[in-house]
C-alpha cells in the first residue's frame, strides 16, 4: 500500500520514506522524456523554492516558463529577460566585482568566466594543444596587464572594445613595432615577451574576435555600459528560445548569465538566502568549456549558499558529454520521471546513480496512466517513488504546452486582466460550464 511522506528538498538533515538522510548540498538533477511531466514538476519546484524564501535564476531555452513567471511576479520581486532580434541581450563580462575599489582577478571567480568566454570565442580557430597555451597566456598575462592598466587609469572604459584595442596594441609592443607605454620597461621580463611572441598568434586571435568588436556582427554583446544586477530579485528568468538553434551563441550568453549569478552568490548581502541556478535542457550546449563551468558549479556552489538544478529529457545525452560523473557525484537530490528506455540508459543509471536492480525497477514501475505524473526521487542514496497530482488551477498554471487551447485562452485573458490568478479562475470557470 502507498504511504504519504514529506518530500523536503531544502533541509540537509531530513527524512525520505521515513528513513533519515543527511545531504551535503542542495544540487538537483531532473530527467524525464517528453510528456513525463518534467516541466510541470520543475515549475512546481520553482514555486516551492521561492515560497521558502530562496532566490532562483533560470536559463530557459524553450519559452516554457513565461506563464509561471507572470503568476509569480505578483508575489515576488521578479525580472524577465528575453532575446529578441531587434533587442538582443547585452552584457559586459569585463565588469567584474571590484575588491577594495580595484579590479583584482585573483579575488573573484567572475574572472574565470571571463577567461572561459574569451577562449570560447576563439575555440574553433585553434587546435587543442595551441588553444591550451593561448588560454594560459590570456589568463596569466593579457588579462592581468589589461586590468592593471584599468586600475591605473590608462584604460578608461572597461568592456570588450577596450580589451580588443589593448590586445592590438600589445601585439605592436611585443613585436617591437612601435614605442608605447603599455608595458613599462622592466615590468615583464624577456622570457614572458618571448613566450607571447612565440605562442600567441595575435593576428588569428584578433580575426576570431573581430565580429564582437565595434562595427562587428555582435558588437552589442559584450559592450554594455553596465552588467545586469540581479542581487535583489527573487526570480530571474532568462528566456533564450530565439537562439536555441545556435549552440555557440546560446553557450556564450549562458556563460555571461553564469558570471552574473556568480556575482550574486558572492554578495555579502545574501548570506542567509539560498541561491539556485536552474538550467533547463542544457546538455546541447555543453562542450568542453561550458561543461567545465557547469560541472565546476556543481562542485563549488554550496560553499556560497547556493544550489544547481540541471534538467534534460534523457541521461544518455549528459553521459556523452563526459561531465555526468561530476554532476551526479555532486548532486544529493536526483529525480527520474518516465524514461525513454534503452539498455544504455539502464547502464548509465546504474553507473551514475548507483542503482541496484531493485532500485531500477522502481523507475521502470512508473505509471502515468491517470491524471497524475509519477517519478522517483533519490536523496543521499535513498530512493522512493512519488506521484504528483495537481489541482485544475495548478495544472493550468504550470502547464508549459504553448499549443494547449486552455493555455492560449489563459494568456489572452492575462492580457485583458493583467492578473494571472484572475485569468486562471476565469478559464477554470469556463471549462466547468462546458
Amino acid at each position: 500500500a502507498s504511504e504519504f511522506f514529506l518530500l523536503d528538498l531544502l533541509n540537509k538533515s531530513t527524512t525520505l520514506g521515513n528513513r533519515p538522510i543527511r545531504k551535503t548540498n542542495w544540487n538537483m538533477t531532473l530527467f524525464g522524456k517528453t510528456g513525463s511531466g518534467k516541466s510541470n514538476l520543475l515549475a512546481y519546484i520553482l514555486m516551492y523554492l521561492l515560497n521558502s524564501g530562496n532566490h532562483v535564476t533560470m536559463i530557459d531555452k524553450g519559452n516554457s516558463f513565461k506563464k509561471i513567471f507572470l503568476l509569480l511576479k505578483g508575489h515576488f520581486q521578479c525580472r524577465y529577460y528575453t532575446w529578441e532580434e531587434d533587442n538582443p541581450l547585452s552584457f559586459n563580462p569585463f565588469l567584474i566585482t571590484k575588491v577594495g575599489g580595484k579590479y583584482q582577478l585573483n579575488k573573484t571567480d567572475e574572472a574565470l568566466y571571463l577567461k572561459a568566454m574569451l577562449v570560447e570565442l576563439i575555440r574553433e580557430k585553434f587546435p587543442k594543444e595551441e588553444l591550451e597555451i593561448i588560454t594560459d597566456l590570456i589568463g596569466d598575462y593579457l588579462l592581468p596587464i589589461y586590468y592593471k592598466m584599468v586600475n591605473s587609469g590608462k584604460i578608461k572604459e572597461v568592456n570588450f572594445n577596450s580589451f580588443y584595442e589593448f590586445m592590438v596594441t600589445m601585439k605592436k609592443v611585443i613585436n617591437k613595432k612601435e614605442k608605447t607605454e603599455v608595458v613599462e620597461k622592466g615590468e615583464k621580463d624577456t622570457d614572458d615577451e618571448q613566450l607571447l611572441r612565440d605562442n600567441f598568434d595575435f593576428d588569428r586571435v584578433s580575426i576570431a574576435l573581430k565580429k564582437f568588436y565595434k562595427g562587428g556582427q555582435f558588437e552589442f554583446l559584450f559592450n554594455a555600459k553596465e552588467n545586469y544586477n540581479i542581487e535583489d530579485d527573487a526570480f530571474v528568468l532568462f528566456e533564450l528560445d530565439r537562439i536555441q538553434k545556435d549552440p555557440f551563441l546560446f553557450r556564450i550568453v549562458s556563460m555571461c548569465i553564469s558570471q552574473i549569478q556568480d556575482a550574486k552568490l558572492a554578495s555579502p548581502n545574501l548570506k542567509t538566502i539560498l541561491k539556485f541556478m536552474v538550467i533547463d535542457e542544457g546538455t546541447f550546449m555543453m562542450n568542453e568549456n561550458m561543461g567545465e563551468i557547469i560541472a565546476g558549479n556543481f562542485q563549488t556552489v554550496r560553499k556560497h549558499g547556493g544550489g544547481m538544478i540541471f534538467t534534460d529529457q534523457t541521461i544518455d545525452k549528459l553521459a556523452e558529454t563526459g561531465f555526468a560523473n561530476r554532476i551526479f557525484g555532486n548532486s544529493d537530490t536526483n529525480i527520474l520521471l518516465e524514461q525513454k528506455w534503452t539498455e544504455q540508459t539502464r547502464n548509465y543509471i546504474r553507473a551514475y546513480l548507483e542503482f541496484t536492480e531493485s532500485t531500477l525497477r522502481k523507475v521502470e514501475a512508473i505509471d502515468n496512466s491517470g491524471p497524475w505524473r509519477e517519478g522517483t526521487v533519490t536523496m543521499a542514496g535513498v530512493t522512493e517513488n512519488f506521484r504528483l497530482v495537481l489541482s485544475p488551477e495548478y495544472l493550468l498554471a504550470l502547464n508549459t504546452d504553448s499549443d494547449n487551447k486552455a493555455n492560449i485562452r489563459l494568456l489572452k485573458l492575462y492580457e485583458e486582466f493583467n492578473n494571472m490568478e484572475t485569468a486562471i479562475k476565469q478559464v477554470i470557470e469556463e471549462e466547468q460550464e462546458v
